[in-house]
């Protein structure tokens, strides 16, 4: 939670307010290891990265779509931790019965959108204006990559 309450302030997240541990227990019980699972990057014993496959619709027709969420810690970042765990995702996703992963970046958040790219994931769609974010509406753009 330290990892995303630190991209809070950077505008990089949908919450505008730190989130505790016992806020998240649920949506951390809705993952599970065989389709939706949580990875992380760790060195010296700490958590230094994570990556989350969420269900992106419930509804059965999308079971094989995920959306893909990534955070890095402040002091890590830009050192391929976020690559490498993307790299999974796009790895391990067929054999976790995954056929499409998607990303919502925030329109400014062009070094996000730079990873996704660089990733081979394609832009797949704008959602224009959707988000009030400290009283400006912000583009959210849609990437997605066949895996």
């Amino acid at each position: 939670m330290a990892i995303y309450n630190a991209a809070i302030p950077e505008l990089a997240t949908a919450d505008v307010a730190p989130v505790s541990i016992e806020s998240q227990a649920e949506w951390f019980e809705s993952h599970t290891t065989y389709q939706f699972p949580i990875w992380v990057s760790t060195s010296g014993g700490d958590v230094i990265g994570w990556l989350s496959l969420n269900r992106f619709y419930a509804k059965p027709v999308y079971d094989a779509t995920a959306e893909v969420s990534v955070y890095v810690e402040r002091g890590t970042r830009r050192t391929g931790i976020a690559r490498e765990l993307l790299s999974a995702a796009i790895d391990r996703g067929p054999g976790l019965g995954l056929k499409r992963l998607l990303g919502l970046i925030y329109a400014d958040n062009v070094a996000s959108l730079q990873l996704f790219a660089d990733m081979g994931f394609d832009r797949w769609g704008m959602l224009p204006r959707i988000t009030d974010r400290e009283g400006e509406e912000v583009d959210v753009i849609i990437v997605g990559r066949r895996v």
